[in-house]
């Protein structure tokens, strides 16, 4: 292996550093975001009360009466102008909830790791994680290669360099692992939550998902 592949190991080994600790950060988010969603009492009211409204002002037609909308309808609530054009239906809502339900006003504080979630991208950690067990391997045959050759150094004593490297390829695999298994249940919860909400069809990340919450 020699000077340079000392050089490539300390490249790769600082490529890979503490990079889980930020991963399990986002996907413990995500995972919060996910349950927020799916188990929070405030969000559960709110969206029955967006359809008992929504139900009341389509009443005489043929969308009265409905079961249940499609999560990306919140956005249109913003579009729905009063008959006057100097209002909309997310006005109206906000008005109706601080009377009839004020404690619905809190539901933003009661999703904040949704909001945090909606800036990770469920692909864009697969293809993070990908490239460290690249990493990790290329470091793995490093570590083998130098072990083949000569690797006692000039005071005969052996080489401090597989001290450090091996203990080190040890740690970043299970830490890999954790995030594996973490990114493995995010993408599972992801698709039961979608389940859950009748959406399983119109989204394709967390990130469109949870934008739908975050920018209504």
């Amino acid at each position: 292996v020699g000077l340079a592949g000392r050089r490539k190991s300390i490249e790769l080994k600082a490529n890979i550093g503490d990079w889980h600790i930020e991963a399990l950060e986002q996907l413990n988010a995500l995972l919060s975001g996910l349950d927020e969603l799916k188990n929070g009492n405030s969000v559960k009211d709110f969206l029955g009360l967006a359809l008992a409204v929504g139900n009341f002002l389509n009443s005489g037609t043929y969308k009265a009466n409905a079961s249940g909308f499609r999560i990306d309808s919140l956005l249109k609530i913003r579009d729905m102008k009063t008959t006057d054009g100097k209002s909309n239906l997310l006005v109206y809502l906000i008005e109706f909830i601080s009377r009839a339900n004020p404690e619905l006003l809190s539901l933003p504080i009661d999703i904040k790791d949704t909001s945090r979630a909606s800036n990770m991208s469920l692909d864009g950690m697969t293809e993070i994680l990908t490239e460290k067990k690249r990493t990790i391997s290329r470091l793995e045959k490093l570590s083998k290669d130098y072990k083949e050759g000569n690797y006692e150094d000039l005071n005969g004593g052996i080489d401090k360099y597989i001290e450090i490297i091996d203990p080190f390829i040890e740690s970043a695999r299970k830490h890999i692992e954790s995030v594996e298994v973490k990114l493995l249940e995010a993408s599972e919860n992801f698709s039961e939550i979608l389940n859950y909400f009748g959406d399983d069809g119109n989204f394709k990340n967390p990130q469109e998902f949870f934008s739908v919450f975050t920018d209504f």
